[in-house]
């Protein structure tokens, strides 16, 4: 109820962890309740799992705009980190950046689903956009569904890359923005001088309205170099829209250009050209959204089998070889 967590001191929650058989300790934070979750650790002798899937010091920046304690930041993140028995994270790309930061904890990946699901009202769902927007049966449509936050989330990129792919002959199409952020109205002066007006800001969109603007777009444009993983990737791809991204990010994981996605180099003008090809056959593009929703639409509970999986071969490996971990103790009986 707004109140300071303080588990170590909570007679009834010490009580409660005692009386229940933990056999794992899956931690989501860094902070304040990362610590009573090593005090139990050591307590009961069991292991702890750090969920992570933070880049660390370029977020703390983005949030606290002082160096000085971006770094003691990420510093005090690492540290942590590695004080867990292993760690779990969300793509390839972050476990390379966790290893080039100095995490020398075993690093598993272990992916996130969506909560979307391909719904019974998707033609209604449809309209109802289409209507509102006044969106023609024939325009091609693209959607970005972001933070509108222009730098971390490559958003100058995309407008420009929309510019050049107009200039270039894309036409009879309109791209949706969807998102609240800081560069809002920065991103709307921008599309205004490049001329953009097939550009549509939505500002927040509800539920319905998000879900029919991902039905009816062609492709999901998710140019972000930041990002760790790309839920919206996921979000699209379950309701049959694939997703075109820049080649070597965490996003661009799972994705196989032109077969259940796009793939650029990370250029402008090869951005464009992408935009462009991913249009221009419809046929090949129905194609490539089906193979989408089958092997990125994954729900969490499609995915939970995969969590268990990796718990129980993770738990198996500490409860043999318990002094390869940091939590080197045997389990109380």
């Amino acid at each position: 109820q707004g109140n300071l967590a303080t588990p170590k001191i909570d007679f009834k929650f010490k009580k409660l962890i005692k009386s229940l058989s933990i056999d794992v300790i899956h931690l989501h934070t860094y902070f304040a309740m990362a610590g009573s979750a090593h005090y139990f650790s050591k307590k009961m002798g069991i292991p702890v799992i750090q969920i992570s899937h933070q880049r660390l010091y370029p977020e703390y920046l983005n949030v606290t705009k002082s160096r000085l304690f971006a770094k003691i930041l990420t510093n005090y993140s690492i540290r942590m980190m590695n004080k867990a028995d292993a760690l779990w994270t969300v793509s390839q790309n972050v476990l390379e950046f966790y290893r080039q930061s100095g995490i020398t904890r075993d690093i598993t990946i272990d992916p996130s689903g969506t909560d979307r699901k391909y719904p019974t009202n998707a033609d209604n769902l449809v309209k109802n956009v289409c209507d509102k927007y006044s969106i023609k049966d024939d325009e091609n449509v693209f959607i970005a569904i972001s933070r509108m936050e222009m730098k971390q989330k490559n958003l100058d990129f995309l407008l420009n890359s929309v510019a050049l792919a107009k200039e270039k002959g894309l036409k009879n199409f309109k791209l949706f923005m969807v998102g609240k952020g800081k560069d809002l109205e920065k991103l709307k002066a921008m599309a205004t001088k490049l001329n953009l007006t097939e550009v549509i800001f939505t500002g927040f969109a509800s539920d319905d309205e998000a879900t029919g603007l991902y039905l009816r777009s062609d492709v999901h444009l998710f140019p972000s170099v930041c990002d760790n993983f790309g839920l919206t990737k996921s979000e699209s791809a379950s309701l049959k829209t694939p997703t075109l991204a820049l080649c070597d990010t965490a996003v661009a994981e799972s994705i196989i250009d032109g077969v259940n996605g796009f793939i650029s180099e990370r250029t402008i003008e090869a951005f464009a050209d992408k935009m462009i090809e991913s249009i221009s056959d419809k046929e090949k593009l129905a194609e490539i959204s089906l193979n989408a929703q089958k092997t990125m639409g994954q729900s969490w509970e499609d995915l939970a089998p995969i969590t268990l999986d990796n718990t129980i071969k993770f738990l198996d490996n500490y409860k043999h070889n318990p002094y390869m971990y940091k939590t080197k103790r045997s389990r109380k009986s």
